[in-house]
């Protein structure tokens, strides 16, 4: 759901899973400005010490919750947030798996 997807992006969600053994990955970008962060029609990422997707939100995650407190205009320094990027790749496996799953 992303045409302008840049093709570096691309090629990087094949390298993960060529170079790596996740059955999927997906692509995120820094989150640059609060605007976009506040912005309901992003969804923004977080990810583990692993670099694995924990969880999606359209909320701004994870909350900095002094930093906010100050203002929702800029973002506080020290921490990364990341936007998702609505590409996948799956191994062949890992599709098959999960057509078998019940709904």
């Amino acid at each position: 759901d992303e045409p302008f997807a840049p093709a570096a992006g691309i090629r990087a969600v094949a390298q993960a899973l060529v170079e790596g053994n996740a059955p999927m990955s997906t692509l995120a970008t820094t989150v640059e400005d609060a605007h976009t962060l506040f912005d309901p029609n992003v969804v923004k990422l977080v990810r583990n010490v692993r670099n694995e997707a924990m969880y999606f939100s359209r909320a701004p995650i994870a909350w900095h919750r002094d930093g906010f407190a100050r203002s929702r205009d800029t973002l506080p320094a020290g921490h990364i947030w990341l936007r998702h990027i609505g590409i996948y790749g799956y191994r062949a496996g890992f599709l098959q798996q999960f057509a078998a799953m019940p709904p």
